[in-house]
């Protein structure tokens, strides 16, 4: 049975404000320097993407993490070349166009995540404070500004399972 009207509508007020929050807090430091305690592990990223951006090898790329020759794959470099690809096309700088990308990937991942929630029978009213719950998760709000892959392997995951949870309720090929 769908929820009460007045419960949906303090539902949606209550996600409203956790989606506030959330977009509040991505903003506060969209443009500081990735110097924070993971700064290290960023730079590697952003460095790498700097390396992309200046014609460097797209799968060998760049990690100065333990001298000459600098290569040493820590991921598959999908979060690299899109934060790459925009850059080159809105001319963003490096860690902007990074934060954006885990951004969007964050919020992109959330919505998958009320799809799988969907599939294994979890109802829309749940669903949605699930994802409220998600978006003022300290952990969450603070990995999904990072300069890093986090959030768009949270997304691929995310994907993953929503493939899982529709093959198992429905098993063709």
């Amino acid at each position: 049975a769908p929820a009460p009207a007045g419960d949906r509508i303090a539902l949606g007020a209550a996600f409203a404000l956790c989606l506030g929050w959330a977009v509040y807090h991505a903003a506060i430091g969209f443009h500081f320097p990735i110097s924070d305690q993971h700064g290290f592990r960023q730079s590697q990223t952003a460095i790498t993407i700097d390396a992309l951006l200046h014609g460097g090898p797209l799968l060998r790329y760049e990690t100065p993490v333990l001298g000459p020759p600098w290569s040493i794959p820590f991921e598959f470099p999908l979060y690299q070349w899109t934060v790459a690809a925009l850059c080159l096309l809105t001319g963003l700088p490096v860690i902007e166009a990074g934060r954006a990308v885990s951004e969007v990937c964050f919020g992109l991942a959330l919505w998958v995540l009320s799809l799988v929630l969907g599939e294994v029978g979890v109802r829309p009213a749940h669903r949605l404070a699930f994802v409220a719950l998600v978006l003022v998760s300290p952990l969450y709000a603070f990995w999904s500004r990072t300069v890093m892959i986090e959030s768009t392997a949270l997304l691929l995951c995310s994907a993953y399972l929503l493939a899982i949870a529709r093959y198992a309720r429905r098993p063709t090929f």
